[in-house]
C-alpha cells in the first residue's frame, strides 16, 4: 500500500470515528480519539461560538455543555479529503485538510476542517482540530 493510500485510509477512519462519537455525544470515545493533554499538546478551534479550547479538559467541558444545549448537527459528510503523512514510524504526523458538510444544512456552504494527529501506540490521536465556515469572510 502506498503512503498516499495509507494516509487516505487513516484520515477517513479517524474522521469517521470522530464523527460517530460526536453524533453519539460520546465524551469517553472522543477522549480516546484525542491525545492526552500533557503540556498543552491539544488545541481546538470551532465555527460554533464559545467552543474554542486550548486544553483537552476545556474542550471536553465545552462539548458537554454544547451537547446538553446545542443544536445537533446531524453528522458530517466528507466532500473533499486531502491527507498528508509526515515522518517515519513510530513518529509520524498525519495532517488532514477536508471540506465537509453538515447533513442537515445541504443548502449552506461547506465547512473547512483541519486535523493534526500523531501516532500513539499505533493509533492515530488528534492533537489539533480547526473548523471554519466557507467561504471565509475577511
Amino acid at each position: 500500500m502506498s503512503d498516499t493510500d495509507t494516509a487516505s485510509n487513516a484520515a477517513r477512519q479517524l474522521i469517521t470515528s470522530y464523527n460517530r462519537a460526536f453524533m453519539a455525544r460520546d465524551l469517553a470515545t472522543l477522549r480516546s480519539i484525542y491525545v492526552e493533554d500533557a503540556g498543552g499538546q491539544f488545541s481546538y478551534f470551532d465555527n460554533h461560538a464559545g467552543c474554542d479550547a486550548s486544553s483537552l479538559d476545556e474542550h471536553l467541558q465545552q462539548l458537554e455543555t454544547f451537547f446538553a444545549s446545542g443544536e445537533p448537527i446531524g453528522g458530517l459528510d466528507i466532500e473533499h479529503l486531502h491527507p498528508h503523512l509526515a515522518g517515519s514510524p513510530p513518529e509520524q504526523t498525519l495532517v488532514i485538510t477536508a471540506r465537509v458538510r453538515y447533513r442537515q444544512h445541504t443548502e449552506r456552504p461547506t465547512v473547512r476542517m483541519t486535523v493534526v494527529a500523531t501516532q500513539v501506540h499505533a493509533r492515530w490521536r488528534i492533537c489539533h482540530m480547526h473548523f471554519s465556515d466557507m467561504p471565509a469572510t475577511l
